[in-house]
């Protein structure tokens, strides 16, 4: 007679019990990673677990990942010397903490407490709902290095790194031998990363690096969108140090800080849809907006407020600092690696640049050697500078070069070269930012055309007909807005108290489950399974009130339409097990 097929509820049996454990100690947890292999669920008992010097070496699979988890997100702190190292492929660390005192025995890149690396690389790597708070070595020059990055197709994601005292980036992301590698971080909290000396005494007090010079020369593809970045002070002029090629940078947040974003090294980088917010230049110092060297850029619809290239205790300004600072660089005779590549072939269209004490900044030398060549056929078009001190800061002309279409609201310096200055104010006052209004002089006066690159502007409002000048678009709607306090914890990064927001979350991981995009922005909600078959699937309000019920015929793929859905948090139910919290904006 022939055999019946296994039930559904069979296989998952065995799935578990073969796969899952639970640990409650140092020993243990090494033990089970030591013994991991594709579909291991290792479940971290909630405590404190201190000295934890943890390794994997282990492969997963897209269907079977392996998944490090805390038993409750933000449950597990690691305490005082304790990291991990990853090498592999398909492993996710999911809902713990790193806190305490962190001992140095090795120096910069070697040091860490999450490693994309072990006796391999980490590949398809995930790093989500992870904390890292105040935990720093004795001295603040000590260079400790949080996260280290290697390998390809990583992500980490809804994570909060927050008070960090030393010398070090909070992410690196090391590269390895120039490949590719096509790493994504967002929805991150970075906070209170504070100044070690004086502005500009150290270097490698950055948030985050992309690369390093030696490799800065290929293409990385990594992508960092949806971050916020808030009192992040810690004294150079570089928040992200872009060092290397095709990475995009979008819909941040940068919040009253020390610094910019730098693309240092790298050609062929976007910056797009950020936001740039200081209270003001005289409570804040040394900052800047968008810092450009190298070639191939284009930075649009960004929006810049505040900016002041001042050093501390000095009335001397930063060659690096301005609201977007286009460099000088070295001749190729004298170019090294480690230099300043000439600013070529750059576009930078419809920004917006409010309160900055230098607006534009072209052919400023920031202290390299031989950096004396000015920038080559850049394009600066259809850009607002709405009380900017200097609309213009021209150290060296740039060659072969477009200024079309850029409205200046007032200036002691005199419309010129593809800046009109309007007796028009251009832009009105609220409460976060300024903003277009319908008899500015900005409406519908774009030049050229540029629309190839960009259909929304930086509230990801669409555009239409002849666009308005700088970032954003009078009548467009405000899809998404600047990233505050609020939303911490709930929009971006990983509460103390509100840990929901994994894109996956551990219980339905084990089950093989995805649930996307979070947060939901485009009124609708996808749910993906590997392993499960989806029957049905419900929709609660946060009151326990049924909204939405859908039942399918047995999918591993399911849209719901989330139109009905007001901003908030829901709970999604599948099968009526399986459940995970989501928000829609």
């Amino acid at each position: 007679m022939k055999k019946p097929l296994l039930t559904l509820t069979y296989l998952l049996l065995f799935y578990f019990t073969s796969f899952a454990q639970t640990v409650s100690s140092v020993s243990d947890l090494q033990t089970a990673l030591n013994n991991a292999e594709a579909g291991t669920i290792i479940t971290i008992t909630n405590g404190d677990y201190y000295n934890a010097d943890l390794s994997i070496e282990a492969s997963g699979t897209e269907n079977m990942p392996i998944i490090i988890q805390a038993e409750t997100p933000g449950g597990v702190s690691f305490i005082n010397n304790s990291r991990i190292k990853m090498g592999g492929s398909y492993i996710t660390l999911t809902g713990v903490k790193f806190t305490g005192d962190y001992t140095l025995s090795e120096e910069g890149a070697s040091s860490y407490a999450i490693s994309f690396k072990n006796g391999s690389d980490c590949n398809n790597c995930t790093v989500t709902q992870v904390q890292i708070d105040d935990y720093n070595p004795s001295s603040e020059t000590d260079d400790f290095r949080w996260v280290r990055m290697y390998g390809q197709y990583n992500e980490i994601s809804y994570s909060t790194f927050i008070n960090k005292d030393c010398l070090g980036s909070m992410i690196f992301n090391q590269r390895s031998d120039g490949y590719p590698d096509y790493t994504k971080i967002h929805h991150n909290y970075f906070a209170y990363r504070n100044q070690v000396g004086t502005a500009d005494q150290y270097n490698d007090v950055d948030v985050m690096r992309i690369g390093d010079s030696s490799e800065s020369l290929s293409d990385s593809f990594t992508e960092i969108y949806n971050n916020y970045f808030y009192q992040v002070k810690g004294g150079e002029p570089e928040i992200i140090a872009n060092k290397s090629g095709s990475n995009k940078f979008y819909n941040n947040t940068f919040s009253e800080y020390l610094g910019a974003l730098s693309l240092r090294h790298g050609n062929n980088c976007e910056v797009f849809n950020n936001f740039f917010l200081n209270p003001g230049q005289t409570a804040s110092y040394f900052n800047g907006g968008i810092r450009i060297i190298g070639e191939g850029h284009k930075i649009y619809n960004n929006y810049i407020q505040g900016t002041n290239a001042s050093k501390q205790n000095s009335s001397s300004k930063s060659g690096g600092l301005g609201g977007i600072n286009i460099s000088a660089g070295q001749s190729e005779a004298n170019f090294v690696l480690s230099g300043y590549g000439q600013v070529k072939n750059v576009l930078v269209t419809n920004n917006t640049l409010v309160d900055c004490d230098l607006g534009i900044r072209i052919g400023e030398d920031s202290g390299g050697n031989n950096q004396n060549v000015a920038p080559d056929n850049i394009t600066v078009a259809n850009n607002i500078l709405f009380n900017c001190g200097d609309y213009l800061d021209e150290a060296r002309a740039a060659t072969n070069s477009t200024f079309e279409g850029n409205l200046v609201n007032s200036s002691s310096q005199s419309s010129t070269n593809g800046f009109t200055v309007v007796t028009n104010d251009l832009l009105q006052s609220g409460t976060t930012y300024y903003s277009i209004y319908d008899a500015s002089d900005a409406v519908n006066a774009s030049v050229g055309d540029y629309s190839s690159y960009f259909t929304n502007d930086v509230f990801s409002g669409n555009r239409s007909g002849v666009f308005d000048v700088g970032a954003q678009e009078y009548g467009a709607t405000l899809v998404k807005m600047p990233y505050n306090q609020s939303d911490v914890g709930v929009t971006v990064g990983f509460g103390a108290t509100d840990n929901t927001l994994s894109v996956s979350s551990p219980s339905l991981l084990s089950l093989g489950i995805k649930i996307y995009p979070i947060p939901v922005t485009h009124n609708v909600i996808n749910v993906e399974s590997s392993n499960l078959e989806i029957t049905e699937i419900d929709i609660y309000n946060i009151t326990g009130q049924k909204i939405i019920s859908k039942k399918v015929d047995a999918k591993k793929h399911v849209s719901i339409n989330t139109s009905v859905l007001k901003s908030g948090i829901y709970f999604l139910a599948i099968n009526k097990t399986a459940s995970s919290k989501f928000i829609v904006e």
